[in-house]
């Protein structure tokens, strides 16, 4: 189901003479398979020796090999079937047996004919089958009592044969429908995420046959259990950046089946509208609006993460999220966002040079996904159940992708920019405090008054201090102490001496001290001596005598505080300011061209 093939068929027309049946091979007919018709040919995956379990097989253009394994297999095997099963029916498969033996050579040379007329790509999805005509009436294979006869048997050994051993007992609750059955099964799951085909792994004193106490499954719900897997499978699977999951919904209530196909639909709608969008990086940010709509409030929904051996199937449950409302997502993906995207330090963030404009940086779920690249899953849990971080951990990722990004631009590899990684940890700290998963000091104001007015500020024309002591007294809950404060205008201050060095050498030199940003406080005190030192030859001291002043009474004065924080904090900070510094510059369009250039 879900995709179309070419389904070569062998057609057969039934008649009676002389009391007994006759099968006269009529030619080779082309069909298409589709979701709508492909239970009639009813096909199921056999053994490799045996050929399938009914008539009809997958090809790949060895027509007489299918042929030979018909006559000599699976008509000798179906005609033993239906004479159990269908006795009515025995007649004419020994019909087919004999026409196949008269005329195989004729029919094989039909099956090639025409499916060398067939594209490379139509002859990549081909199958083979057979159609009858019996008293004007065509019938296909899913239409013989014979054939749904071995489809039965061999779904129902399937769930209880597996590696020479059998799993089944009599008078046993089944764990699905809890209701007392006459025989249950012990290999019944759909889903290989067990381990049982070695004993070591195995429950039940080690013994394969006794799975069945670990997952009593009846006849019936086995069946339901492989059908709801095709349907979990082609209509519930989806990607969550890179990762495979199931997006399973569940009604508030366990018998309102009416809102359970609702949910379906709109899940499969809402699919359609994701991959149509344009926009693929933001795909599942799109996903995730649509699942908080206001109008979903009837059910929730099941996230399970997994991972697939493709050779085997074989699944791994990475992390399952258990009902997760539709308020969840509209709080993720909509009301946060929203509130995030609406401060103004993030309008304009984004340069495209080709169109010359200038873009918004938008919260995306991705900035998440970015910096706990390494544990995907533990972000995904944390973030969609509310679980506290510890800032230690979050300093910590900050700096592993800003260091990744500054490794990736020394070699000439692709990075981003290091203004758009600071401004995209700004924007998950305030994510994650606004979802109360860490710390958060909203009442700390640092209220810096300026040292001088306006107007002798504007006779420098180098550095806007208004413009920074606004940005400080606005930053509560960034800036949320004053040797945080202090780390943040170092930063910005050696930023403006790397400009100066850029104008008057062509090159910045003096970042070589940074250490690849693995900056403690004595790292910083180096930084901030030598610094001061380059402008005093560059004779640019008296510029920023402002700022200066503010990180000798914020950064110097608070060396007993910074020298017990956490270095990760303290690389952050600093390279917070070092990105950031362009913006407080005068000269608005020398500053506006650097940023671009950072950008």
């Amino acid at each position: 189901p879900g995709k179309t093939c070419n389904m070569l068929l062998a057609c057969f027309s039934i008649e009676e003479q002389g009391g007994d049946l006759t099968a006269r091979y009529t030619g080779v007919d082309l069909e298409k398979s589709s979701e709508k018709n492909y239970l009639q040919y009813a096909y199921r995956k056999g053994s490799a020796r045996g050929g399938d379990i009914t008539f009809t097989t997958k090809m790949s253009g060895d027509f007489g090999k299918k042929l030979k394994t018909l006559r000599e297999n699976q008509v000798p095997k179906a005609i033993a079937v239906s004479k159990e099963q269908a006795p009515d029916e025995t007649a004419l498969l020994h019909a087919l047996e004999r026409s196949l033996q008269a005329v195989g050579e004729e029919i094989n040379a039909d099956l090639l004919q025409v499916y060398e007329g067939l594209d490379k790509q139509e002859k990549m999805s081909c199958g083979f089958s057979f159609r009858l005509e019996q008293k004007g009436e065509r019938r296909y294979l899913s239409d013989l009592a014979t054939m749904q006869a071995q489809l039965l048997a061999n779904g129902q050994e399937g769930k209880y044969s597996k590696y020479s051993k059998e799993s089944r007992a009599k008078d046993k609750q089944c764990s699905i429908c809890r209701e007392q059955k006459e025989e249950v099964y012990g290999f019944a799951s759909p889903f290989k995420y067990a381990t049982i085909d070695k004993e070591g792994f195995v429950s039940g004193f080690f013994d394969q046959r006794r799975n069945w106490a670990n997952y009593p499954v009846c006849a019936a719900c086995a069946l339901d259990l492989e059908m709801g897997k095709i349907l979990v499978t082609q209509k519930l699977r989806r990607l969550f950046y890179g990762r495979a999951f199931y997006l399973i919904p569940k009604a508030l209530l366990p018998t309102d089946k009416p809102t359970l196909k609702k949910a379906l639909r709109v899940l499969d709608g809402i699919e359609e509208k994701v991959q149509k969008t344009e926009d693929y990086r933001r795909r599942e940010d799109y996903m995730g609006r649509l699942l908080g709509a206001d109008e979903h409030n009837a059910w929730s929904l099941n996230m399970l993460f997994f991972e697939e051996n493709m050779t085997t199937k074989a699944i791994t449950i990475k992390l399952m999220l258990e009902e997760i409302l539709p308020s969840r997502f509209q709080l993720l993906f909509e009301t946060l966002p929203e509130q995030i995207n609406d401060l103004p330090l993030y309008h304009n963030a984004r340069y495209d040079s080709k169109k010359k404009t200038s873009y918004n940086l938008d919260w995306s779920f991705r900035h998440l996904v970015d910096f706990w690249e390494a544990d995907f899953y533990t972000i995904i849990r944390k973030v969609f159940v509310g679980e506290p971080l510890t800032m230690a951990d979050v300093w910590a990722r900050f700096m592993a992708r800003i260091r990744s990004q500054y490794t990736n631009k020394l070699n000439d590899k692709i990075y981003e920019s290091g203004r758009i990684t600071v401004l995209r940890a700004h924007q998950v700290l305030r994510y994650l405090r606004a979802l109360g998963m860490i710390d958060s000091r909203t009442d700390y104001s640092l209220n810096y008054d300026i040292p001088m007015t306006e107007k002798e500020q504007k006779k420098s024309k180098a550095f806007d201090m208004p413009r920074f002591a606004d940005f400080v007294n606005d930053s509560a809950g960034f800036l949320d102490s004053d040797g945080k404060a202090g780390v943040f205008a170092l930063g910005v201050l050696i930023r403006l001496l790397l400009n100066i060095q850029q104008r008057n050498l062509g090159n910045t030199p003096f970042d070589k001290k940074f250490k690849g940003y693995h900056l403690s406080y004595k790292d910083l005190e180096r930084i901030y001596l030598e610094g001061l030192d380059k402008l005093n030859q560059y004779q640019h001291f008296y510029v920023y005598a402002d700022l200066r002043d503010f990180v000798a009474s914020h950064f110097v004065m608070q060396r007993a505080t910074l020298s017990q924080m956490d270095p990760n904090e303290l690389s952050f900070y600093f390279v917070a300011g070092l990105e950031l510094g362009q913006r407080f510059r005068l000269q608005e369009e020398e500053a506006s061209t650097a940023e671009i250039v950072e950008g």
